[in-house]
């Protein structure tokens, strides 16, 4: 069996306009999100900004800021990526590194530039 061991996984399907981002939540578990690949690419223009952004796909809501300070009252200097991805009542707040989502932005433009074996 194959362990998923990085925090994103991600799939462009440049013949659908669509990618399947993938969030690892332990070695054998991760929650996948299949997002029109237009509204992927305003997620990764726009995650930088003070406010973060969101976007909307099928009732669900994902919403990405980067966090330079811990949360109140302590307010302490911090570097970490908030995703948070909530549609009916449910609720799921993710961290990561800074680090992975450059990852991610890599992984995406190299498949987004180059032929992949599933397309």
């Amino acid at each position: 069996m194959l362990n998923f061991n990085k925090p994103f996984k991600l799939y462009l399907f440049k013949n659908k306009n669509v990618v399947d981002w993938a969030f690892r939540i332990d070695n054998n578990y991760a929650q996948t999100y299949e997002i029109p690949q237009e509204q992927f690419e305003e997620l990764l223009e726009n995650w930088g900004k003070s406010e973060g952004y969101g976007i909307l796909i099928k009732n669900i809501h994902i919403s990405i800021q980067y966090k330079k300070f811990s949360p109140r009252p302590e307010s302490s200097p911090a570097s970490y990526l908030k995703i948070t991805i909530y549609n009916s009542g449910m609720r799921h707040n993710f961290r990561f590194e800074l680090t992975d989502m450059i990852e991610l932005e890599k992984d995406y433009h190299y498949q987004k530039n180059n032929q992949m074996y599933w397309d």
